[in-house]
């Protein structure tokens, strides 16, 4: 953990798309749409789709609750529009710079083999590729106007998502 002044300006000059979860909700909701006018479901077999789909929303859910947890002890604050007060690399933030976005995409795509649904499927990787360019990037880039060479260094030994 590592302490930073809050800088106003750099919030600013670098906000996010959306909520990550509003993205994945909006584009959930268009799934569902979707696969209620034209199912398409996936290949797996019933049991094996829905066994996956729940170890995603289980593991998911464990993910985003110790990256919580991880913010909270480092006391940062969880909006993504606001510069983190400290770099966290400990916790859940060891294993993936991104456990909250993960999970939020595990989640999305364990609803998607529960049901299961190509369209929902879809809907995962849209949700996901939207929080990458839209949150992701714009947040990347104010950790690293606030940390520098450190965060520069932890993005160096920590992968974005697995």
């Amino acid at each position: 953990m590592n302490p930073r002044p809050p800088s106003d300006s750099t919030e600013r000059a670098t906000r996010i798309l959306a909520p990550p979860p509003l993205l994945h909700l909006a584009a959930l909701v268009a799934g569902v749409a979707l696969h209620a006018g034209w199912p398409l479901r996936a290949a797996l077999p019933p049991t094996v789709s829905r066994v996956i789909g729940a170890a995603l929303l289980v593991g998911a859910a464990l993910l985003i609750g110790w990256g919580i947890r991880s913010l909270r002890r480092a006391d940062t604050p969880l909006d993504p529009n606001r510069t983190a007060l400290h770099l966290v690399t400990s916790g859940a933030f060891a294993l993936t710079r991104n456990p909250l976005y993960l999970g939020l995409s595990l989640a999305h795509a364990g609803l998607a083999l529960l049901v299961p649904s190509i369209w929902l499927l879809v809907s995962a990787l849209t949700a996901t590729l939207l929080v990458h360019a839209g949150v992701i990037r714009p947040e990347e880039q104010r950790l690293d106007a606030a940390f520098g060479e450190v965060y520069r260094a932890y993005r160096a030994r920590v992968r974005r998502w697995l």
